[in-house]
């Protein structure tokens, strides 16, 4: 028998000495707190296994639990996780150790599901997408390109980033003017402007008069010469899109509308996505505080607000991207909070010469605050980045960097501002800045010493494989380490479920603490993720680690990953210890490119094969050819939750230690006809599910029960952990797809199933009105259950008209009484009463929905009939009798 280590509540309370019934009193208040969004105790029994069967003892002691037992209860959101015990030894079937080739299922299949009675809307803004440098990869001149446009409208993002993170550093959004008069068009970059912060960043500046023709065809080791190592790549990425982007003469065109700006394919595209979808995008600019100064970005702002093309909803300002980095450091003298700070108000940085490297124009107009915030006419939300964590412990550490962002002092420095204003005139100001934003990357490692994500997991695996192509019909052996130990087999620190269950949580307490998303007061700040994803690769990964480190991209654990950490977002909104929806924007990074975590990247000639593009792989690929990947996929079923503007439920869920699986989070429409249950099973076996109505029938009367032959479950199926949409790093690590042509279509996972065809197959007891569903091994979705009604929920300032219909009405002889929506219904039959004018009884009768009522014998007049189902109040409508 396992044991395990009991919670200290209750001997700590037993320090205490109290009376016995103050005891008990505390014990029967801390229970009632856990289950606040839950639903009542007479639920909670051991037939749904939630409740232990034996009693906590001294948690010094460790004792043997019994099957069944209560040994965790999480609470998260609303929701209340209840961990039960099961001995892990008692059977084969037993999560596997590292030989197993197959994830089997413990004794108990079932997770258990109750639901709670907590409706709350959420935050639309968590399902956004950044479309960084989408108009490079895809622009609309080309016609394959523009099925992207559709693919990004199909999802229908809630909000977008716009235009780039990091490679946003340089853009002018409106154009940019040459030496020559020629003037820049895509993104509008100027290498002129840019060579100077590259030459500053080795020893200071070296070569003041070098322009674009001077450094076009330098190599790398020429430019190692006047630039850090660290950031020639970056360099050669602006060089790149300086000479590719169009150059072009304004006065060719009738209006900036007109003009070949990236800018313009925006307001293009945010216009077919609000035209096909009928809703409002909301859109958060990253703008460069380098080169653009203060005054065009309001210019920007109010361009996007107002033009001939599609009028946009900016809703806020992201003011520079990492600007803690160390190329800010280098290359603009920022090495603190406080040097940031001082140059967006438009102040001198301490111990820098701005002068070496902004342009004439920038030195006085970098006053972002003031410009944004300084007139009262003009309304923006603007957002400063704060550090990602630093400690070796932390999920989101996003690397060393020798940067201005040591240890927490920028958070610190950026919280100790949140009071400050801007002026406004008439001796008024406002807040200078309304959010702060992180962004949150899961990668591989998270520090140069003492990792704690990833990374060590996947490195299990040979990087030589010379024995056949991956098996997908099975399970393939040579890759159970890497995707079980990834899903949570054998418990190793960095695996998906360990970060989602506990240090997603852990790390934002940790930001709590310097950022106050606890705060209610004025000062309070919103939160912003505007770039969030899994990560496969980073700085503190060997080059003979980096295929099998990368592995996960574009599988089908990385489509699980994505699920349930955006349920973490919206579940964050309503976590103890946290104010109630300061969580505003989390936009993925990102929709298009070419790195293997975009939802579209590029196809390799096996892909376009596969894809039917190429007839073989002899003849010219498509050229950055994107197609969607298995992320795209995952993020159309997340869509579903804010297309159908679907509100979070609270629930309880009773499931064993031993299950690999996290619990489901369950959302309902806002007519509240349905329930959206949001799962994941990793397991290589069916799931099992019991949902319980539980607290639901205090919703709305008239609710009874869950609907099982109209139960839905959309879903990626994929054959294994591994499956794909195409090409990822898997597929490099194997010689065997070192030939094209030479192996099978590896695109696996190109659709959302629907399935109508549960088949249930739970052993445990189904509560009455409860269901059992039984999902497909290795998928991810939700599954959709109709709510039924005797009759529908009233809602404020509607009639009884609005659900009921009696006819004809006036009546002469007879009338009606019919249901205006069909509801499946427990007991078919209503009670009418007809009373007069003066409330005297006239007429009593049992009837079914849709048979006639005799009034033939009743004089002419106005009546009232009230109408009654079983166990509800009467409903009264009035009827006119006519001769």
């Amino acid at each position: 028998m396992r044991h395990i280590q009991k919670p200290k509540f209750f001997n700590e309370m037993k320090q205490l000495k109290l009376p016995p019934v103050i005891y008990i009193f505390f014990i029967l208040f801390y229970l009632s707190t856990l289950l606040d969004a839950s639903p009542s105790m007479s639920n909670l029994s051991f037939d749904n296994y939630y409740m232990p069967d034996s009693t906590y003892d001294d948690s010094t002691i460790v004792e043997s639990y019994l099957f069944g037992d209560t040994v965790q209860i999480v609470n998260e959101g609303f929701d209340t996780l209840y961990i039960l015990y099961e001995d892990t030894l008692a059977s084969n079937d037993s999560i596997p150790d590292s030989t197993t080739i197959e994830l089997k299922e413990p004794i108990s299949q079932e997770i258990t599901i109750t639901l709670g009675n907590t409706v709350k809307e959420i935050n639309q803004g968590l399902f956004g997408i950044n479309v960084s440098s989408m108009f490079d990869h895809v622009p609309e001149e080309n016609a394959y390109y523009l099925q992207a446009w559709q693919q990004l409208s199909d999802l229908k993002p809630k909000s977008i980033r716009f235009p780039d993170g990091s490679g946003g550093k340089f853009m002018h959004l409106l154009g940019s003017e040459n030496a020559d008069g020629s003037w820049n068009g895509g993104y509008g970059f100027n290498l002129d402007e840019i060579i100077p912060f590259y030459d500053m960043t080795y020893l200071g500046i070296q070569h003041p008069d070098y322009v674009a023709e001077d450094v076009e065809t330098l190599t790398e080791d020429q430019l190692d010469d006047w630039i850090a190592g660290q950031d020639i790549a970056d360099f050669e990425g602006f060089r790149e899109h300086y000479f590719d982007q169009v150059t072009y003469d304004p006065t060719d065109y009738g209006s900036k509308e007109e003009e070949p700006l990236f800018i313009n394919q925006f307001l293009r595209l945010i216009k077919q996505i609000e035209e096909d979808n009928e809703y409002t995008v909301e859109v958060i600019l990253c703008l460069d505080i380098l080169c653009e100064p203060a005054d065009k970005w309001k210019e920007i702002i109010n361009y996007l607000r107002s033009n001939t093309i599609h009028n946009v909803n900016v809703v806020g300002v992201e003011v520079g991207n990492e600007v803690g980095l160390g190329f800010f450091d280098r290359a603009l003298g920022i090495t603190d909070f406080g040097h940031y700070w001082e140059y967006i108000k438009g102040n001198d940085i301490p111990d820098f010469t701005e002068s070496l490297v902004l342009t004439d124009y920038m030195l006085t107009h970098h006053n972002y605050l003031q410009v944004l915030k300084g007139d009262p006419a003009f309304e923006i939300k603007v957002g400063l980045p704060a550090d990602n964590l630093h400690g070796s412990a932390y999920a989101f550490r996003i690397g060393d960097d020798p940067g201005p962002r040591a240890g927490d002092q920028w958070n610190i420095d950026l919280r100790n501002k949140y009071n400050a204003g801007i002026s406004i005139g008439g001796g008024l100001s406002r807040f200078a800045f309304d959010a702060v934003i992180i962004h949150p990357y899961y990668k591989p490692t998270n520090a140069s010493t003492g990792n704690t994500n990833y990374k060590e997991i996947p490195l299990c695996l040979s990087t030589s494989y010379s024995d056949g192509l991956w098996n997908f019909t099975g399970y393939d052996s040579r890759l159970s380490c890497a995707y079980d130990g990834i899903v949570g087999v054998g418990n190793v620190t960095g695996n998906f479920k360990k970060f989602m269950s506990t240090r997603y949580k852990q790390a934002w307490d940790a930001h709590n603490v310097n950022l106050g998303f606890d705060l209610t007061s004025s000062i309070k700040k919103e939160l912003w993720t505007t770039e969030w994803n899994f990560h496969d690769n980073d700085g503190n990964v060997e080059a003979s680690e980096k295929e099998r480190v990368s592995i996960y991209a574009n599988s089908f654990v990385h489509a699980e990953l994505l699920q349930e950490w955006m349920l973490k977002n919206i579940k964050l909104n309503f976590q103890t210890g946290y104010r109630e929806n300061f969580f505003t924007y989390a936009t993925l990074q990102n929709f298009v490119g070419g790195t293997n975590i975009a939802l579209l990247n590029p196809s390799n000639e096996q892909d376009q094969v596969s894809l039917g593009l190429l007839m073989d792989c002899s003849g010219p690929g498509w050229n950055n050819y994107f197609v969607p990947r298995t992320t795209y996929y995952e993020m159309l079923l997340l869509s579903d939750i804010t297309a159908n503007n679907l509100d979070y439920i609270s629930s309880s869920t009773g499931m064993f230690l031993t299950n690999l699986n996290l619990p489901p989070t369950v959302f309902i429409d806002p007519e509240k006809e349905n329930l959206y249950v949001y799962y994941t099973n990793v397991k290589k076996v069916e799931q099992n599910y019991i949902i319980n109505s539980g607290s639901l029938l205090s919703l709305y009367p008239g609710a009874f029960g869950l609907g099982l032959e109209d139960v839905t479950i959309h879903s990626i199926d994929a054959d294994q952990l591994y499956s794909t949409s195409g090409k990822n790093s898997l597929f490099d690590l194997n010689t065997g797809y070192n030939s094209c042509g030479s192996y099978p279509n590896r695109f696996e996972i190109t659709y959302i199933n629907i399935d109508g065809t549960n088949e249930p197959d739970c052993s445990g007891t189904v509560p009455p009105g409860g269901i059992c569903v039984t999902v497909e091994p290795t998928s991810v979705g939700y599954i959709k259950i109709p709510i039924h009604v005797l009759y529908p929920p009233a809602k404020t300032g509607e009639s009884f008209n609005d659900f009921y219909t009696i006819y004809p009405n006036p009546a002469y002889d007879a009338f009606t009484f019919k249901l205006k929506y069909q509801y499946t219904l427990q007991n078919p039959y209503f009670y009418i009463e007809v009373f007069n004018v003066t409330g005297k009884l006239c007429l009593q009768t049992t009837i079914e929905e849709g048979q006639s009522v005799n009034i033939s014998e009743l004089p002419a007049g106005v009546y009232t009939v009230s109408i009654k189902g079983e166990n509800l109040e009467p409903i009264s409508e009035p009827l006119i009798k006519i001769k």
